[in-house]
Protein backbone atom coordinates (compact mmCIF):
# COMPACT_ATOMS: atom_id res chain seq x y z
CA UNK A 1 0.00 0.00 0.00
CA UNK A 2 0.93 2.99 -1.27
CA UNK A 3 2.33 6.12 1.85
CA UNK A 4 0.74 9.59 1.28
CA UNK A 5 3.17 11.85 0.10
CA UNK A 6 4.20 14.76 2.52
CA UNK A 7 1.29 16.84 1.11
CA UNK A 8 -1.36 15.10 2.36
CA UNK A 9 0.10 15.53 5.47
CA UNK A 10 0.45 19.55 5.61
CA UNK A 11 -2.85 19.48 3.88
CA UNK A 12 -4.18 17.44 7.18
CA UNK A 13 -2.06 19.69 9.42
CA UNK A 14 -4.09 22.88 7.56
CA UNK A 15 -7.77 21.13 7.88
CA UNK A 16 -7.22 20.40 12.01
CA UNK A 17 -5.44 23.95 12.66
CA UNK A 18 -8.72 25.52 10.95
CA UNK A 19 -11.13 23.45 12.45
CA UNK A 20 -9.29 24.20 15.81
CA UNK A 21 -9.86 28.15 15.44
CA UNK A 22 -13.18 27.95 14.77
CA UNK A 23 -13.97 26.31 17.74
CA UNK A 24 -11.70 28.50 19.62
CA UNK A 25 -13.61 31.67 18.00
CA UNK A 26 -16.77 29.79 18.52
CA UNK A 27 -15.84 29.40 22.35
CA UNK A 28 -14.65 32.99 22.55
CA UNK A 29 -17.91 34.39 21.11
CA UNK A 30 -20.27 32.07 23.16
CA UNK A 31 -18.61 33.27 26.11
CA UNK A 32 -19.79 35.89 29.26
CA UNK A 33 -17.49 38.88 28.73
CA UNK A 34 -19.50 41.05 30.89
CA UNK A 35 -19.14 38.84 33.62
CA UNK A 36 -15.52 38.44 33.54
CA UNK A 37 -15.13 42.41 33.13
CA UNK A 38 -17.13 42.56 36.57
CA UNK A 39 -14.75 39.80 38.15
CA UNK A 40 -11.99 41.85 37.52
CA UNK A 41 -14.01 44.98 38.68
CA UNK A 42 -12.84 46.78 35.08
CA UNK A 43 -14.84 49.00 33.31
CA UNK A 44 -17.56 48.02 30.96
CA UNK A 45 -17.55 49.68 27.38
CA UNK A 46 -20.87 49.43 25.73
CA UNK A 47 -21.80 51.47 22.39
CA UNK A 48 -25.38 52.00 21.67
CA UNK A 49 -26.88 53.00 18.83
CA UNK A 50 -30.64 53.17 17.64
CA UNK A 51 -31.40 53.91 14.33
CA UNK A 52 -35.15 54.05 11.94
CA UNK A 53 -35.03 52.06 8.87
CA UNK A 54 -31.29 51.96 8.91
CA UNK A 55 -30.53 55.61 9.61
CA UNK A 56 -29.08 56.79 12.64
CA UNK A 57 -31.56 58.09 15.16
CA UNK A 58 -28.94 57.98 18.01
CA UNK A 59 -25.79 56.74 19.65
CA UNK A 60 -24.95 57.28 23.12
CA UNK A 61 -21.59 55.34 25.01
CA UNK A 62 -21.87 54.09 28.31
CA UNK A 63 -18.97 53.21 30.13
CA UNK A 64 -19.60 51.19 33.69
CA UNK A 65 -17.08 51.27 36.46
CA UNK A 66 -18.85 47.51 37.78
CA UNK A 67 -15.77 48.00 40.98
CA UNK A 68 -17.52 51.64 42.14
CA UNK A 69 -20.96 51.19 40.45
CA UNK A 70 -20.79 54.47 38.88
CA UNK A 71 -21.87 54.85 35.34
CA UNK A 72 -20.59 57.88 32.82
CA UNK A 73 -23.18 58.11 29.63
CA UNK A 74 -21.84 60.12 26.83
CA UNK A 75 -24.48 61.46 23.98
CA UNK A 76 -22.84 61.89 20.39
CA UNK A 77 -24.63 64.47 18.39
CA UNK A 78 -25.21 62.92 14.60
CA UNK A 79 -24.35 66.26 12.85
CA UNK A 80 -20.23 66.05 14.45
CA UNK A 81 -17.95 67.13 11.57
CA UNK A 82 -15.50 64.76 10.38
CA UNK A 83 -13.78 63.68 7.68
CA UNK A 84 -15.83 61.32 5.39
CA UNK A 85 -12.65 59.02 3.96
CA UNK A 86 -15.18 57.72 1.16
CA UNK A 87 -16.14 60.86 -0.05
CA UNK A 88 -12.90 63.05 0.59
CA UNK A 89 -14.87 66.08 1.98
CA UNK A 90 -15.82 67.13 5.88
CA UNK A 91 -20.04 66.25 6.38
CA UNK A 92 -21.59 64.72 9.67
CA UNK A 93 -20.48 61.99 11.48
CA UNK A 94 -23.71 59.81 11.01
CA UNK A 95 -22.85 59.67 6.92
CA UNK A 96 -20.84 56.81 8.25
CA UNK A 97 -23.51 54.79 9.67
CA UNK A 98 -26.23 56.07 6.82
CA UNK A 99 -24.20 54.97 4.13
CA UNK A 100 -23.94 51.31 5.58
CA UNK A 101 -20.47 51.84 6.95
CA UNK A 102 -21.24 50.65 10.91
CA UNK A 103 -17.99 49.56 11.66
CA UNK A 104 -16.51 52.99 10.39
CA UNK A 105 -19.05 55.09 11.85
CA UNK A 106 -17.82 53.06 15.35
CA UNK A 107 -13.82 53.56 14.89
CA UNK A 108 -15.15 57.52 14.31
CA UNK A 109 -16.33 57.60 17.76
CA UNK A 110 -14.04 55.75 19.29
CA UNK A 111 -11.61 58.30 17.88
CA UNK A 112 -13.34 61.08 18.61
CA UNK A 113 -13.78 59.97 22.51
CA UNK A 114 -10.71 57.90 22.75
CA UNK A 115 -12.98 55.45 24.05
CA UNK A 116 -12.04 51.66 22.89
CA UNK A 117 -15.91 50.46 23.59
CA UNK A 118 -15.41 46.68 23.61
CA UNK A 119 -19.19 45.88 22.45
CA UNK A 120 -21.82 47.42 20.61
CA UNK A 121 -25.41 47.40 20.36
CA UNK A 122 -27.57 48.43 17.53
CA UNK A 123 -31.50 48.61 17.92
CA UNK A 124 -33.70 49.38 15.14
CA UNK A 125 -36.80 51.87 16.22
CA UNK A 126 -39.35 49.45 15.61
CA UNK A 127 -37.73 46.92 17.75
CA UNK A 128 -36.88 48.77 20.44
CA UNK A 129 -41.00 49.75 20.43
CA UNK A 130 -41.54 45.88 20.63
CA UNK A 131 -39.16 45.31 23.32
CA UNK A 132 -40.07 48.44 25.42
CA UNK A 133 -43.41 46.74 25.46
CA UNK A 134 -41.77 43.27 26.64
CA UNK A 135 -40.13 45.14 29.46
CA UNK A 136 -44.14 46.63 30.66
CA UNK A 137 -43.00 50.30 29.10
CA UNK A 138 -40.77 53.00 29.84
CA UNK A 139 -41.03 54.70 33.09
CA UNK A 140 -40.12 58.26 33.10
CA UNK A 141 -40.53 61.82 34.55
CA UNK A 142 -41.18 64.48 31.64
CA UNK A 143 -41.75 68.20 33.09
CA UNK A 144 -42.56 69.65 29.58
CA UNK A 145 -45.27 68.17 27.34
CA UNK A 146 -44.49 67.55 24.08
CA UNK A 147 -47.45 68.81 21.84
CA UNK A 148 -45.90 69.52 18.02
CA UNK A 149 -48.41 68.79 15.43
CA UNK A 150 -46.85 70.76 12.49
CA UNK A 151 -44.55 68.80 11.28
CA UNK A 152 -45.14 65.63 9.15
CA UNK A 153 -45.12 63.47 12.49
CA UNK A 154 -47.32 64.28 15.17
CA UNK A 155 -45.82 64.16 18.60
CA UNK A 156 -47.79 64.30 21.80
CA UNK A 157 -46.23 63.03 25.02
CA UNK A 158 -48.13 64.29 27.94
CA UNK A 159 -45.93 65.81 31.20
CA UNK A 160 -45.46 64.34 34.36
CA UNK A 161 -44.54 60.96 36.33
CA UNK A 162 -45.20 58.63 33.10
CA UNK A 163 -45.20 55.04 31.73
CA UNK A 164 -45.26 55.30 27.95
CA UNK A 165 -45.60 52.09 25.88
CA UNK A 166 -43.67 51.11 22.80
CA UNK A 167 -45.18 53.66 20.07
CA UNK A 168 -44.97 56.38 22.48
CA UNK A 169 -41.36 55.48 23.79
CA UNK A 170 -40.25 55.39 19.99
CA UNK A 171 -41.96 58.73 19.14
CA UNK A 172 -39.80 60.60 22.59
CA UNK A 173 -36.51 59.51 21.76
CA UNK A 174 -37.03 60.55 18.17
CA UNK A 175 -38.44 63.85 18.84
CA UNK A 176 -35.99 66.66 17.48
CA UNK A 177 -38.62 69.77 17.30
CA UNK A 178 -37.78 73.03 18.03
CA UNK A 179 -35.20 72.19 21.03
CA UNK A 180 -31.96 72.96 21.21
CA UNK A 181 -29.29 69.76 20.72
CA UNK A 182 -29.39 69.63 24.90
CA UNK A 183 -32.61 68.86 25.44
CA UNK A 184 -32.70 66.46 22.68
CA UNK A 185 -29.78 64.78 24.17
CA UNK A 186 -31.43 64.29 27.86
CA UNK A 187 -34.51 62.48 26.46
CA UNK A 188 -31.89 60.02 24.82
CA UNK A 189 -30.02 59.83 28.07
CA UNK A 190 -33.47 59.06 30.11
CA UNK A 191 -34.93 56.83 27.50
CA UNK A 192 -31.51 54.60 27.65
CA UNK A 193 -31.29 54.56 31.45
CA UNK A 194 -34.79 54.40 32.28
CA UNK A 195 -34.68 51.30 29.53
CA UNK A 196 -32.08 49.23 31.24
CA UNK A 197 -33.07 49.92 34.76
CA UNK A 198 -36.42 48.78 34.55
CA UNK A 199 -36.03 45.95 32.28
CA UNK A 200 -33.21 44.72 34.50
CA UNK A 201 -34.39 45.07 37.76
CA UNK A 202 -37.47 43.06 36.98
CA UNK A 203 -36.36 39.63 37.79
CA UNK A 204 -39.19 37.49 36.52
CA UNK A 205 -38.53 39.31 32.88
CA UNK A 206 -35.29 38.76 32.67
CA UNK A 207 -35.19 34.94 34.12
CA UNK A 208 -39.05 33.19 32.95
CA UNK A 209 -40.04 35.11 30.30
CA UNK A 210 -37.71 34.61 27.36
CA UNK A 211 -37.89 38.19 26.97
CA UNK A 212 -34.03 38.41 26.67
CA UNK A 213 -33.46 36.00 23.86
CA UNK A 214 -36.58 37.89 21.92
CA UNK A 215 -34.75 40.92 22.12
CA UNK A 216 -30.92 39.46 21.78
CA UNK A 217 -32.34 37.89 18.23
CA UNK A 218 -33.57 41.87 17.61
CA UNK A 219 -30.37 43.60 17.90
CA UNK A 220 -26.98 43.73 15.74
CA UNK A 221 -24.50 43.28 18.77
CA UNK A 222 -21.17 41.21 19.57
CA UNK A 223 -22.65 40.44 22.80
CA UNK A 224 -23.10 36.68 23.35
CA UNK A 225 -26.34 35.90 24.40
CA UNK A 226 -24.41 35.26 27.95
CA UNK A 227 -22.73 38.31 27.84
CA UNK A 228 -26.21 40.38 26.90
CA UNK A 229 -27.66 38.55 30.04
CA UNK A 230 -25.09 39.60 32.63
CA UNK A 231 -25.15 43.31 30.60
CA UNK A 232 -28.58 43.74 32.12
CA UNK A 233 -28.61 42.21 35.40
CA UNK A 234 -25.36 45.07 35.50
CA UNK A 235 -27.69 47.52 34.73
CA UNK A 236 -30.10 46.41 36.78
CA UNK A 237 -28.12 48.11 39.66
CA UNK A 238 -28.20 51.97 38.30
CA UNK A 239 -27.67 54.42 41.22
CA UNK A 240 -29.26 57.78 39.30
CA UNK A 241 -26.70 59.79 41.88
CA UNK A 242 -24.12 57.66 40.30
CA UNK A 243 -24.49 58.60 36.46
CA UNK A 244 -22.87 61.35 34.87
CA UNK A 245 -24.05 62.54 32.04
CA UNK A 246 -21.88 64.70 28.74
CA UNK A 247 -22.78 66.06 25.46
CA UNK A 248 -20.34 66.99 23.21
CA UNK A 249 -20.53 70.93 22.86
CA UNK A 250 -19.09 73.22 20.07
CA UNK A 251 -19.28 75.43 17.43
CA UNK A 252 -21.98 75.62 14.99
CA UNK A 253 -20.24 75.81 11.36
CA UNK A 254 -22.17 75.27 7.86
CA UNK A 255 -20.50 73.02 5.10
CA UNK A 256 -22.41 72.49 2.02
CA UNK A 257 -25.68 73.79 3.44
CA UNK A 258 -25.40 71.15 6.19
CA UNK A 259 -25.04 72.31 10.18
CA UNK A 260 -22.41 70.54 11.53
CA UNK A 261 -20.77 70.71 15.36
CA UNK A 262 -17.29 71.21 15.42
CA UNK A 263 -16.31 70.36 18.85
CA UNK A 264 -14.79 72.62 21.35
CA UNK A 265 -10.85 72.19 21.32
CA UNK A 266 -11.04 69.69 18.52
CA UNK A 267 -12.28 67.42 21.02
CA UNK A 268 -10.18 67.76 23.87
CA UNK A 269 -13.11 69.07 26.62
CA UNK A 270 -14.85 65.91 26.05
CA UNK A 271 -12.01 63.91 26.00
CA UNK A 272 -10.53 64.89 28.97
CA UNK A 273 -13.70 64.56 30.81
CA UNK A 274 -14.10 61.06 29.64
CA UNK A 275 -10.41 60.52 30.98
CA UNK A 276 -11.13 61.98 34.53
CA UNK A 277 -13.62 58.89 34.91
CA UNK A 278 -11.48 56.39 34.01
CA UNK A 279 -8.66 57.07 35.91
CA UNK A 280 -11.01 58.05 39.12
CA UNK A 281 -12.22 54.30 38.54
CA UNK A 282 -8.21 53.23 38.86
CA UNK A 283 -7.62 55.29 41.57
CA UNK A 284 -7.59 52.97 44.73
CA UNK A 285 -7.24 56.25 46.72
CA UNK A 286 -11.24 56.19 46.23
CA UNK A 287 -11.78 53.28 48.46
CA UNK A 288 -10.75 55.54 52.13
CA UNK A 289 -13.88 57.38 51.33
CA UNK A 290 -15.06 54.08 52.77
CA UNK A 291 -18.37 54.62 50.44
CA UNK A 292 -19.99 57.89 51.85
CA UNK A 293 -20.18 60.22 49.13
CA UNK A 294 -18.66 64.12 49.59
CA UNK A 295 -21.82 66.71 49.41
CA UNK A 296 -20.33 69.64 47.26
CA UNK A 297 -21.73 72.80 46.77
CA UNK A 298 -20.72 74.77 43.09
CA UNK A 299 -20.53 78.61 42.97
CA UNK A 300 -19.91 80.50 39.82
CA UNK A 301 -17.86 83.62 40.43
CA UNK A 302 -17.54 84.72 37.07
CA UNK A 303 -20.02 86.19 34.50
CA UNK A 304 -19.70 83.08 32.18
CA UNK A 305 -22.95 81.63 32.13
CA UNK A 306 -23.78 78.00 33.49
CA UNK A 307 -20.47 77.54 34.71
CA UNK A 308 -21.14 75.98 37.78
CA UNK A 309 -23.58 73.76 36.08
CA UNK A 310 -21.57 72.45 33.75
CA UNK A 311 -18.62 72.03 36.26
CA UNK A 312 -21.38 69.81 38.47
CA UNK A 313 -21.49 67.36 35.61
CA UNK A 314 -18.18 66.82 35.98
CA UNK A 315 -18.40 65.82 39.63
CA UNK A 316 -21.38 63.70 39.09
CA UNK A 317 -19.64 61.63 36.90
CA UNK A 318 -17.32 60.33 39.50
CA UNK A 319 -20.06 58.83 41.76
CA UNK A 320 -18.67 59.32 45.12
CA UNK A 321 -19.85 63.30 44.75
CA UNK A 322 -23.00 64.86 45.74
CA UNK A 323 -24.08 67.94 44.45
CA UNK A 324 -26.18 69.82 46.99
CA UNK A 325 -26.56 72.98 45.18
CA UNK A 326 -25.61 75.01 41.89
CA UNK A 327 -25.76 78.49 42.03
CA UNK A 328 -23.90 81.98 41.84
CA UNK A 329 -21.29 83.31 44.17
CA UNK A 330 -21.82 86.42 46.22
CA UNK A 331 -20.34 88.53 42.95
CA UNK A 332 -18.83 87.81 39.74
CA UNK A 333 -15.27 89.22 40.18
CA UNK A 334 -13.35 86.33 41.93
CA UNK A 335 -10.23 85.91 40.02
CA UNK A 336 -9.19 82.57 41.28
CA UNK A 337 -11.30 79.65 42.01
CA UNK A 338 -11.01 78.39 45.73
CA UNK A 339 -12.22 75.20 47.43
CA UNK A 340 -13.41 75.56 50.52
CA UNK A 341 -13.65 72.51 53.24
CA UNK A 342 -17.00 72.63 55.53
CA UNK A 343 -17.01 69.63 56.94
CA UNK A 344 -14.56 66.59 57.34
CA UNK A 345 -11.09 66.07 57.06
CA UNK A 346 -8.81 68.11 54.40
CA UNK A 347 -8.30 65.16 52.44
CA UNK A 348 -11.82 65.56 50.59
CA UNK A 349 -10.92 69.10 49.69
CA UNK A 350 -7.92 68.27 48.68
CA UNK A 351 -9.35 65.41 46.42
CA UNK A 352 -12.24 67.26 45.01
CA UNK A 353 -9.56 70.37 44.20
CA UNK A 354 -7.34 68.00 42.32
CA UNK A 355 -10.45 67.21 39.89
CA UNK A 356 -10.25 70.84 38.56
CA UNK A 357 -6.27 71.22 39.20
CA UNK A 358 -7.05 73.76 41.69
CA UNK A 359 -4.37 75.20 44.26
CA UNK A 360 -6.30 77.18 46.26
CA UNK A 361 -7.75 75.47 49.58
CA UNK A 362 -9.37 77.14 52.67
CA UNK A 363 -10.92 75.76 55.75
CA UNK A 364 -14.34 77.73 56.84
CA UNK A 365 -17.00 75.59 58.28
CA UNK A 366 -20.22 76.66 57.90
CA UNK A 367 -22.44 78.91 60.60
CA UNK A 368 -25.82 78.70 58.58
CA UNK A 369 -27.68 75.61 60.26
CA UNK A 370 -29.08 74.68 56.75
CA UNK A 371 -26.22 74.16 55.19
CA UNK A 372 -24.56 71.59 57.85
CA UNK A 373 -24.49 69.24 55.27
CA UNK A 374 -22.26 70.55 52.73
CA UNK A 375 -18.44 69.32 52.76
CA UNK A 376 -17.04 70.97 50.70
CA UNK A 377 -17.91 74.37 48.60
CA UNK A 378 -16.37 75.69 45.28
CA UNK A 379 -16.25 78.83 44.13
CA UNK A 380 -15.13 79.12 40.58
CA UNK A 381 -12.90 82.42 39.27
CA UNK A 382 -11.57 83.32 36.59
CA UNK A 383 -8.82 81.19 36.10
CA UNK A 384 -11.15 78.14 35.30
CA UNK A 385 -12.01 77.30 31.53
CA UNK A 386 -13.92 75.06 32.36
CA UNK A 387 -12.24 71.63 32.62
CA UNK A 388 -9.31 73.12 34.48
CA UNK A 389 -7.63 76.18 37.10
CA UNK A 390 -4.59 77.77 34.76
Amino acid sequence: MKKPDKSFYFILAIFIICILSVLTFLILLDSDKVSEIQQNQGLAKVLITVSDDSQLVFTQGIIFDTNFKNMLVVDVPLNISTHLSFENKYGAISQFYDTGRLKDYRNQVKSLLSVDYDFYINYELEDLSEIVDLVGGLKLVILDPIDDRTSEDIYLIPSGDIVLDGYKASKFVKYEGFDDYSEASKRRYDFIVSFFQHGGRNSELLHKSGFLKKSWKKIDTNLSYDSYYSFWSMMSGLDLNKIGFRKILGESITIDNQSLIMPHHNGELIRSSINQFIEAAKDEDNLNFGGKTIVLEILNGTMVNNLAFNTSQIYRSFGIYEIDSVSNADNFNYEQTVVILRNGPLENAKKVAEVIGCSLIEETPYDDIYKQNIDVTIILGKNFDGKFCR
